[in-house]
């Protein structure tokens, strides 16, 4: 009886969204009043509640499938339910039906609200399908319908030439590399004779197969999270509604590679974890100093997400505690950036300006969304008792007790990424709600409820999940590959047990966090009092109007040489511009090249596809038996 129950919830969690997001389609065809909101909200509130019994009632795996639609001898529409696929629907459920009931206030005065719910509530289906398929057809279904649904939210107001092309942009960035996964779900059949997720898990190919099989996952993976050397999609996908930014950011698109990273941990053996190491390690450190240069509040929040992807990347690195580290601090994640995000649309909403040379002392004239933006804040820093003070501390001590030989060194990654977090985050902080009040900013009036409410939950979220961590913690520890993690109270947190590290590896750890706050203090302090004005700008070099290819590799490396030298250039030892302007020429010539097989001939594009197809078809024929 309760497996009949939890089958017909998973159903009804995953279809609700998924097909019911026509409902305010249809209804803003008629009209344009509040019922629209009203509706949207109440279909993303029944998924929240269909998703909250789950996770209440959740004992074991759940499976459920369509046994009439069949491929391969396999149903089609097979769905599963773990403790991953549980951690991630509770939080896209939430994060969903709180962004939209925020929306309600955000997007009261706006055109295509109907549309807009519509591409919502999608978002979050095509997400609870991902998260909870049992087989790589479903699993790629879930993956191009955020994809699509992101391209269409971005460009939401598509009357904008900027937006629009920024939309371009992110479809691009993601779609093109994502179709790796297609690769890889066609190999993965190939090698194994099964497109189910769990004998691909159970009896995967061995040697180069499997070698080959996670090289196009990670391409995928890194795309969609927004990793070296795929991240610059992400700060020009800011360009959408700031709902947009904050479901996208905490709950769909970008942690759908982490979520896919996390279902294929039991295969990063070997060398893996180091690439694992080696690239989130590098995105941390480069999204940080990115964040730490961007004047505009919403640049800074895109690195920062940018940043702590790297950062669950480099935890799954460290072994099974990182794996538990990784995903509390998706957890943690989510929380803090859709609360920032919230709280950074509140602010555009009252002063339209997220300049943060232009702004400042608005916790006189918006105290409830200053309080929650700051608890947020704290949050991201890694202060206690938040939820992020845990996530941070399971992963320095899952750096410490490391399983690959020799990547404890990463621990100096972390701490570094720490500091550079606190400093941008409190910068962010201090010049938005503190300090004095602009003569221009002195009309600011609070947001509506609809708007600082959801923020003050998840505020309250950050701190409630710190304090009662011990909870998550139990689920994340059922996840397939975890390590055990010990908690040391009942009811409210009090310490957290490790096993493999040393005995004073807790005040080592301990003494790391405060390092890393203080540090970040530090800097937020040098960077307030210092002028703003010198080096490109990171809109310059991530902005939206760069055309492909040429904007992302130009951009890319430009922004990276200059991060490397800008020390030289001060001395005038080296001087980067020939580089730059090398960069420039050389990729200007590749996409001149690269825009003559854009002919707009419907024809040749069908072709093209024919051929592909046909070559696919003669390359899977050859390689069945291998």
């Amino acid at each position: 009886m309760v497996l009949t129950s939890m089958t017909n919830l998973l159903l009804a969690l995953i279809f609700t969204p998924a097909l019911l997001c026509v409902v305010p389609l249809i209804i803003g065809i008629f009209t344009r009043t509040k019922a629209i909101d009203y509706t949207s909200t109440m279909i993303a509130l029944a998924t929240l509640i269909f998703a909250a019994m789950l996770v209440i009632m959740y004992a074991e795996p759940v499976s459920v499938s369509v046994p009439s639609a069949l491929v391969f001898n396999t149903p089609l529409f097979s769905f599963t339910l773990d403790a991953l696929s549980a951690l991630f629907s509770s939080v896209v459920a939430l994060m969903g039906c709180i962004i939209i009931w925020y929306s309600n206030g955000y997007m009261q005065n706006e055109g295509g609200r109907g549309r807009y719910y519509f591409l919502m509530l999608l978002f979050v289906g095509g997400m609870l399908i991902l998260v909870n398929a049992a087989n790589l057809i479903v699993l790629y279904i879930g993956w191009e319908i955020v994809g699509f649904c992101s391209y269409f939210l971005v460009g939401f107001w598509y009357t904008d030439p900027a937006r629009s092309r920024a939309a371009k942009k992110v479809f691009f960035f993601t779609h093109i590399p994502g179709e790796a996964l297609l690769l890889f779900s066609i190999a993965a059949y190939t090698w194994t004779g099964s497109i189910d997720i769990s004998t691909l898990l159970t009896a995967p190919p061995v040697g180069w197969q499997l070698n080959a099989l996670l090289a196009l996952a990670l391409i995928g993976i890194f795309a969609k999270s927004a990793q070296t050397p795929f991240f610059s999609w992400l700060p020009s996908a800011m360009q959408g509604p700031t709902p947009v930014s904050a479901l996208l950011h905490s709950a769909a698109m970008v942690p759908a590679g982490v979520y896919l990273a996390a279902r294929l941990f039991p295969l990063f053996t070997g060398a893996w974890p180091w690439v694992l190491a080696l690239i989130g390690g590098f995105t941390v450190v480069l999204a940080s100093t990115s964040a730490i240069r961007a004047n505009d509040l919403k640049e800074v929040l895109a690195y920062s997400t940018i940043s702590n992807l790297g950062f669950m990347f480099l935890a799954f690195s460290f072994g099974p505690v990182g794996l538990v580290a990784g995903l509390m601090h998706f957890l943690a994640h989510a929380f803090f950036k859709a609360c920032l995000f919230l709280g950074a649309g509140a602010v555009d909403r009252s002063v339209h300006t997220m300049d943060l040379n232009k702004l400042g002392g608005l916790s006189k004239r918006m105290p409830y969304t200053a309080a929650s933006f700051t608890i947020a804040a704290l949050t991201l820093a890694g202060v206690p008792p938040t939820v992020g003070f845990v996530s941070k501390w399971l992963i320095y001590s899952s750096s410490i007790a490391a399983v690959t030989p020799g990547i404890q060194v990463f621990v100096i990654v972390v701490l570094v990424g720490s500091v550079l977090s606190a400093g941008y985050i409190f910068r962010a902080v201090h010049s938005v709600f503190y300090g004095q009040l602009p003569r221009e900013l002195e009309q600011a009036r609070e947001a509506s409820p609809t708007m600082w409410i959801p923020q003050a939950i998840l505020a309250a979220g950050c701190i409630a999940l710190g304090v009662f961590a011990q909870y998550p913690i139990a689920l994340i520890t059922q996840v397939p590959g975890s390590g055990s993690v010990t908690t040391q109270s009942t009811i409210v947190l009090t310490s957290i047990e490790v096993p493999g590290i040393a005995s004073f590896a807790p005040a080592f750890v301990a003494l790391l966090l405060i390092t890393a706050i203080i540090a970040g203090l530090v800097i937020n302090e040098l960077l307030v009092r210092r002028p703003r004005t010198a080096g490109p700008p990171s809109k310059q070099l991530f902005g939206a109007g760069y055309e492909l290819p040429e904007g992302y590799v130009y951009s890319s490396g430009r922004h990276f040489l200059y991060q490397v030298t800008q020390p030289f250039e001060r001395l005038r030892w080296f001087n980067p511009d020939y580089v730059y302007v090398r960069i420039g020429r050389w990729t200007t010539a590749v996409s001149r090249r690269l825009r003559m097989a854009q002919t707009g001939n419907t024809v040749s594009y069908a072709t093209w596809i024919f051929v592909w197809l046909l070559l696919a078809g003669v390359l899977f024929l050859l390689f069945k038996g291998v």
